[in-house]
């Protein structure tokens, strides 16, 4: 099965060099192979054809990939989406579309390194604290660079839903503010925009699987509670 199906789409490509989805049908086929070398090489074929859907390279890093659990090449297509979203910055540095592309982008490579590496906190010895150390460090720079991004595409275009909203999970990602009101009213703040503004074609979304809206609302509501409790009964202290 492995090689009918590399022939065929070796077959079509000689047809059709620019044939994006025989391409990316080889990849996957030296994907489920765990061919990585040459999963990578159809992949940069891929990126040198001038393919600029960033939003396919995202599919593929976080279903395909992901799925096959090959983490790095998944950071690596993730890395060639980033690329064309700044080309398209470069070009328009006001392109609201790109910078919230790029800000998911960033967010998502975080979310895979986390996939690949999160075991290593299960680790004592020397090595892997110290590897963990350094992916624990390279995710939040992920998160903090695509929360710049998405500040960035709201502050171009204040009316869209998902920028608003990817806005809220990249901050919400960081905990920037620790335990404090102003903090989760700021994230709040990001989902409550989202809800009230429209969708806009182009524009990628965040999936939220770990129910961030519902826990930051809940965290507002306690600290809320706390607050007004601690001034109530002070003069009793």
């Amino acid at each position: 099965m492995y090689d009918e199906a590399l022939q065929y789409y070796n077959d079509a490509i000689a047809l059709d060099p620019k044939n994006i989805k025989a391409r990316s049908g080889k990849a996957l086929v030296f994907a489920s192979e765990r061919q990585e070398t040459n999963l990578t090489k159809t992949y940069d074929e891929i990126a040198k054809l001038g393919f600029k859907d960033t939003q396919i390279w995202e599919y593929t890093a976080t279903v395909d990939l992901d799925y096959l659990q090959l983490y790095e090449e998944a950071i690596r297509c993730l890395d060639r989406a980033i690329k064309i979203n700044d080309e398209y910055i470069q070009q328009n540095p006001n392109n609201a579309t790109a910078w919230n592309n790029k800000g998911v982008e960033l967010f998502l490579q975080a979310d895979e390194d986390r996939a690949g590496y999160a075991g290593l906190e299960l680790y004592s010895d020397e090595g892997s604290i110290s590897r963990n150390r350094a992916h624990t460090k390279y995710r939040q720079e992920k998160w903090a660079e695509a929360l710049e991004c998405f500040e960035k595409s709201t502050q171009l275009d204040p009316n869209c839903a998902e920028a608003w909203y990817n806005r809220g999970l990249a901050l919400f990602a960081q905990s920037i503010g620790g335990e404090s009101i102003d903090f989760y009213k700021e994230v709040v703040h990001c989902f409550d925009q989202a809800r009230h503004l429209p969708s806009k074609d182009g524009y990628s979304m965040l999936v939220d699987t770990r129910g961030v809206e519902y826990t930051a609302r809940i965290k507002l509501d306690e600290l809320n509670i706390t607050s007004r409790d601690v001034a109530r009964v002070a003069k009793y202290a």
